[in-house]
């Protein structure tokens, strides 16, 4: 019996070290496999990028295609054949809403880009006058310390030394400069052939939405049974409600941001009106670390032109700021996020640190409704717990 169990003991013991170092041989060619993947998703992420840009496109035209729907369906109404008045009522709502979609861009662009390129020019075509000031400044408020006031107007001088060597001698870089171009040109035609593409991706989309939303359903109830059907259907409606919700009170709280700080500066005759505006009311879209990374190189900007404007700025974008955090932006995003204050920090540290700028905008909602599955989930267990206690109590006093 001894020698029966020291040979089971033994063979335990050699399993697992077999079991073991296959496990590291494993990880061994996971870790040599992980540029392999990496490229491999990177190429797939590349070919499926257009039915990305199709569903996104789709996904936030959707509301303005149903309010299409709905107006069109009363302009058809004297139409008796239901498929007929369909497939029309369907095809104005979705040429409608693609054009409003484009018209809200261009008329964006066309009301926005003229003022951000004169203002960006004024910048390129000003910066000696900038630097003159610059170096007026430190050479007034650094009076008293001279060997700091060498340092900075020395580092001063070395950056536009370089500037002018790189100017001097662009020829030398111009191979350089036409790859870099080449490529850049590539990127766009690129991205444009994908949005386009996308375009029609989303029109398939948005035509043939009921289908798709019938196999959705369909394959919910053929994986999950009853029960979690009905779960699992019921945490999609919440998702797609917090990420509407975020997606259209983020959009509309940034744009009244952005004019009010457009109108307050006009007010205030602070310069870069439009552009510092824009750039305010875009990076107001991420929570919690939009209004500062907007605001930072925004009144940098407006320093070099006029520090006082700068300190009226800063005063001015501080209460903006403080009014839209504590009643704009809760009105308008309400409580469908269902998030703290903690929980929102952390999710942006999260998704940000993670997937960078998009992980930010997208890390709110999408914690959101795993915050959500959690508790859910949590609740139920806390439910049944109690239940088997309650049992076990009632089972110990009828004993």
């Amino acid at each position: 019996m001894k020698k029966n169990n020291n040979f089971k003991q033994y063979f335990y013991i050699g399993l697992t070290l077999f079991a073991a170092m296959g496990l590291t041989v494993l990880l061994y060619f996971f870790l040599d496999w992980i540029p392999t993947i990496s490229k491999t998703v990177n190429s797939i992420f590349s070919i499926i990028r257009p039915l990305i840009y199709g569903a996104a496109i789709a996904y936030i035209l959707y509301p303005v295609c149903v309010f299409f729907e709905k107006v069109f369906s009363k302009v058809f109404c004297k139409i008796k054949k239901k498929k007929l008045k369909f497939k029309l009522v369907r095809a104005f709502a979705i040429v409608f809403s693609m054009l409003f979609g484009i018209g809200v861009i261009s008329f964006l662009l066309y009301m926005i880009l003229p003022d951000i390129i004169a203002s960006i020019t004024k910048i390129v075509n000003s910066s000696d006058v900038y630097i003159d000031k610059i170096q007026k400044f430190i050479n007034t408020q650094l009076s008293s310390n001279d060997d700091l006031r060498k340092f900075i107007t020395d580092a001063i001088k070395d950056y536009t030394k370089d500037i002018t060597k790189l100017l001097t001698n662009w020829s030398s870089q111009l191979g350089n400069i036409a790859e870099s171009v080449g490529k850049g040109v590539v990127s766009i035609t690129i991205l444009i052939k994908d949005f386009f593409i996308g375009l029609i991706v989303a029109i398939y989309l948005l035509a043939d939405r009921s289908n798709f939303k019938n196999a959705c359903k369909r394959f919910i109830e053929l994986v999950f049974n009853k029960k979690h059907a009905v779960a699992v259907k019921d945490e999609i409606r919440f998702a797609n409600g917090v990420i509407l919700n975020f997606i259209s009170g983020r959009i509309l709280d940034s744009a009244i941001i952005g004019i009010c700080c457009y109108i307050l500066m006009i007010i205030l005759d602070i310069p870069f009106a439009l552009l510092v505006s824009v750039l305010v009311g875009v990076t107001n879209i991420i929570p919690f670390f939009g209004p500062f990374i907007g605001a930072i190189p925004s009144a940098l900007l407006i320093l070099i032109e006029d520090p006082v404007k700068c300190l009226v700025f800063v005063i001015m974008i501080i209460v903006l700021q403080q009014i839209d955090g504590n009643i704009i932006g809760p009105k308008i995003v309400g409580n469908q996020i269902g998030l703290s204050s903690f929980w929102v920090l952390f999710s942006m540290l999260l998704f940000g640190g993670l997937y960078g700028l998009t992980g930010m905008i997208i890390g709110v909602p999408l914690f959101a409704i795993i915050y959500d599955i959690v508790s859910k989930t949590i609740k139920k267990a806390e439910i049944k717990k109690n239940s088997r206690e309650k049992l076990k109590e009632k089972n110990e006093q009828s004993k």
